[in-house]
């Protein structure tokens, strides 16, 4: 059973520091848009087909880093294919709506 405990402690590290790695570059995304100066900031569902990942974290990464890096000055515009508007167009506007309350509730206390 010790073995197990190891084992599971080890992937939630490696979860961890995986998804410590998806924040810091969709950061790094919008603080390059930023800088260029763009009005636009397109993006959507990365790695949510070829690697698995969950579209619901990663909107709501998108969600929170965009608004504590993008700033009121850009827009962030949602891109998929065809196929996941459908499913994960949804996921995104429920993570943006809530990050927004979130950010607007804290602006106004």
């Amino acid at each position: 059973m010790g073995k197990d405990k190891e084992a599971i402690k080890r992937i939630k590290i490696i979860e961890h520091n995986y998804q410590l790695g998806i924040r810091d570059s969709i950061r790094k995304w919008i603080l390059m848009a930023k800088k260029s100066g763009a009005k636009y900031f397109l993006g959507g569902p990365i790695g949510c087909g070829a690697f698995d990942n969950n579209p619901g974290k990663i909107a709501r990464f998108f969600a929170q880093e965009f608004i504590n890096y993008g700033g009121k000055n850009m827009k962030y515009v949602f891109c998929a294919f065809k196929g996941e508007l459908d499913t994960n167009f949804p996921i995104f506007k429920m993570a943006f709506d809530d990050a927004w309350d979130k950010y607007e509730s804290m602006c106004h206390k």
